[in-house]
């Protein structure tokens, strides 16, 4: 599901009530067809509804694609890790996006197309957010998209920048052929700070900002979308180090495997198993205040990521340093590269240490591996292989 522009949540005193027409819909539509070089396999008609409206379909829509479960374990995830504070929670944050701040999107599975009529949205936002979310469905009627909700892992992250990518283009070419001075001057005055935990504004930024960067390397300077749309057909981005680096996607370079050790043990249960990207690795360092998080995940490798939880833990608010176990298995490009690496982690998980419970490091050849755990004994055992 594509989110468009979203609204800063101190906005001024609303403009007069926009309103877009069925001549208009089809107008933008052409124009987006002429800005992406595509056409339509069959119309789009958007179905425009208020703010009550919509939540009730996001509502609906969040809990098929991500339930409350998948949600508490993200969150576990997050505040272990130090990405969010303790009083953060995601639902509310969803939930505050998705009552206060999103205009429109596309879903991808019911290949329904949403617009918000917003008292406070003007019409140049509001043709802007169509603009955008035609892309994502003229996009999945050519290629097929299926972007996930929720916390995504890295190749989920990888697809939405393609995709988001694309629609913010198009937009922003949109916006420099059809829209005035004044009219992206004030639509510039909506996109204000979202003042949402910085962990989830960059999860939900980086799709449009990476992903614009990296389709604006594609297209290169002559603006085609020749490129763009091969990626799409034959090979499409699957780590979020192919977004922030285009030039070794051009090259073909991919992620190098990581293999956990067997973790189980009696008593214990298995929450969560994924990827860790170059993305996350920046998040991971620079939420924790290691210097130079962008550098040192430069030069990632690849990545796994496992959370278990000590059966009968109770209730335990999070993050349960008593009774959750963290593995992270890391693979850098070079020698060099794991030492300015492990330096940086080393850095940002003496910060988590004043938390309680324990953390081990292991450097070995190109591999990183790290563990939080309840106690030294654990913690020591499982970073020398499980």
């Amino acid at each position: 599901m594509g989110v468009a522009v979203v609204r800063s949540l101190d906005d001024p005193e609303p403009p007069p009530a926009a309103h877009l027409t069925s001549r208009d819909v089809a107008r933008i539509a052409q124009r987006v067809e002429r800005l992406r070089g595509l056409r339509f396999e069959r119309p789009v008609r958007p179905l425009f509804v208020d703010r009550d409206e919509a939540v009730k379909v996001l509502e609906r829509e969040g809990r098929a694609e991500y339930p409350l479960r998948e949600q508490r374990i993200d969150e576990e995830t997050a505040k272990l890790l130090g990405l969010l504070r303790p009083q953060e929670s995601i639902a509310r944050v969803l939930d505050r996006i998705d009552q206060e701040q999103v205009l429109g999107f596309y879903d991808d599975r019911a290949r329904r197309l949403v617009v918000i009529r917003d008292p406070r949205s003007s019409r140049p936002l509001l043709e802007l957010t169509l603009a955008h979310e035609l892309v994502h469905a003229l996009e999945d009627q050519r290629f097929g998209l299926d972007v996930g909700e929720g916390v995504r892992d890295d190749s989920s992250i990888a697809q939405a920048s393609l995709a988001e990518g694309t629609a913010t283009a198009v937009m922003t070419d949109y916006a420099a052929k059809y829209l005035g001075l004044a009219d992206v001057l004030s639509i510039a005055d909506v996109a204000d700070d979202s003042k949402l935990p910085k962990w989830i504004e960059r999860q939900l930024l980086f799709p449009y900002l990476a992903g614009e960067e990296f389709v604006s390397v594609l297209r290169g300077e002559s603006g085609s979308w020749k490129a763009v749309d091969a990626v799409y057909r034959f090979r499409r981005p699957r780590t979020s180090e192919r977004v922030i680096h285009p030039r070794r996607f051009a090259a073909g370079e991919g992620a190098l495997a990581v293999t956990p050790p067997d973790l189980r043990r009696p008593g214990w249960r298995r929450l969560r198993r994924a990827s860790v990207g170059e993305f996350d690795l920046q998040m991971l360092l620079s939420m924790n205040r290691a210097p130079r998080a962008a550098r040192a995940a430069a030069g990632w490798g690849g990545g796994r990521f496992e959370l278990w939880r000590r059966k009968g833990a109770g209730k335990c608010p999070a993050p349960c340093l008593r009774a959750d176990l963290a593995w992270i298995g890391l693979r850098w490009d070079t020698a060099a590269d794991r030492a300015e690496g492990e330096a940086a982690l080393r850095t940002a998980f003496e910060r988590l240490k004043a938390r309680g419970g324990a953390i081990a490091v292991r450097g070995r050849d190109r591999q990183t591996t790290v563990v939080l755990a309840p106690d030294a004994a654990l913690a020591a055992a499982v970073v020398r292989g499980g």
